[in-house]
């Protein structure tokens, strides 16, 4: 299993038994320091969510609006992170579509920036979703043909 608190630039191994048996250093970017424009946002988005039920803003919103200080000094350098078929991994950043693919020892294969969100790789197919001005979620399906490395760099170019 691999671990990371998204914090790091290292992944953690570990056994099924819970024993750490290595580390991958990656080189995906270094955690960016939290700003009062991150802090913000995140007040937006907790306002917009408790504005939905009153009873909620009366009991939480002072709080809310009362947080001046992230409790993290950093933000996560990702958002989550799968396990190839070709035993890469991939991870995608917290911002935007961009998507790295790292080998077993944490080497760079590529870095994908994409208009589609990657939600799985198999041996054969990319699956893919893009989500329209209405709010509605399309999933698309990309047969594979070749490596990993050039399958995903092509979505860069639908």
């Amino acid at each position: 299993m691999i671990f990371t608190d998204g914090l790091s630039r290292k992944f953690s191994i570990f056994d099924f038994s819970g024993n750490k048996i290595g580390e991958i250093l990656t080189s995906l970017p270094e955690p960016e320091n939290v700003t009062s424009k991150d802090l913000e946002k995140w007040r937006e988005e907790r306002r917009e969510v408790l504005s939905r039920n009153s009873e909620w803003y009366g009991r939480f919103g002072r709080v809310i609006e009362k947080y001046k200080k992230s409790i993290y000094e950093k933000k996560p350098n990702l958002d989550w992170m799968i396990l190839t078929p070709e035993e890469n991994i991939l991870v995608k950043a917290p911002e935007g579509e961009i998507y790295y693919l790292l080998n077993d020892k944490g080497k760079l294969l590529c870095i994908v920036k994409s208009k589609y969100s990657i939600r799985n790789i198999t041996k054969n197919f990319l699956f893919l979703s893009r989500t329209d001005e209405e709010g509605f979620e399309r999933v698309y399906c990309m047969k594979r043909k070749g490596s990993e490395a050039k399958d995903l760099k092509n979505i860069e170019k639908i």
